[in-house]
């Protein structure tokens, strides 16, 4: 009898039953606020990248593209700590591993 690595990975009686699995909607939302943070991510990585690369080759106007790279931090900062409580919500609607 030949066995592969798929059959000795999956369960035999299925995956759990227990864990509710979100509407249509609210996975398309999940989706949506996701996709928002990595944009929001990725704009405040070019602002600090435009911040460091000013700094390094001492062009003019610095003040404002260092004030430009701040709120680029800034950015960046608030699209992980978003991802992350998006991540939390997600992890605390399983009422599974509440039930320990």
């Amino acid at each position: 009898m030949k066995m592969n690595l798929l059959h000795i990975i999956t369960p035999k009686h299925g995956y759990r039953q227990s864990v509710q699995r979100l509407p249509n909607a609210q996975k398309m939302k999940h989706l949506r606020n996701r996709n928002i943070a990595l944009i929001v991510f990725a704009g405040g990585v070019v602002l600090a990248g435009a911040d460091y690369l000013v700094k390094l080759q001492d062009w003019s106007y610095t003040q404002e593209i260092m004030t430009l790279g701040f709120a680029g931090y800034i950015l960046m900062i608030s699209a992980a700590a978003s991802l992350l409580l998006n991540m939390l919500r997600v992890w605390s609607a399983d009422k599974e591993s509440w039930q320990a």
